[in-house]
């Protein structure tokens, strides 16, 4: 369902005093670079918003991290949505990237 699905890495964070998405409630702006696209174009996106974590549902951004991101047209992402941290070359995170290419694959055909 998400409108984009790729690997990043966060390159920068800040506080936002309000979120797109959640206009009264705060939160984190991160940038990033794409490691890897799976579905959409990550490039749209100017940033990625997230809240604190905790009772707010939150991916906690760490620069230099990268991530597995499902993420609306928003930009926005939390924990509910399957978004985590991601580490390249471990047995555990290739086998889901196979994974969900062969998914995104499957149901990208007309």
């Amino acid at each position: 369902m998400a409108e984009h699905v790729f690997v990043g890495r966060i390159t920068k964070t800040g506080e936002i005093k309000s979120r797109s998405v959640n206009p009264n409630w705060s939160g984190v702006i991160g940038e990033f670079k794409t490691l890897q696209t799976l579905k959409g174009n990550p490039a749209l996106l100017q940033h990625i918003e997230t809240g604190h974590g905790r009772g707010g549902c939150g991916v906690t951004l760490t620069v230099g991290q990268a991530y597995l991101f499902f993420i609306d047209k928003s930009g926005s992402v939390d924990i509910c949505t399957g978004s985590r941290t991601f580490t390249p070359g471990t047995q555990e995170d290739e086998k889901t990237l196979k994974e969900l290419k062969t998914f995104t694959n499957q149901h990208s055909q007309p």
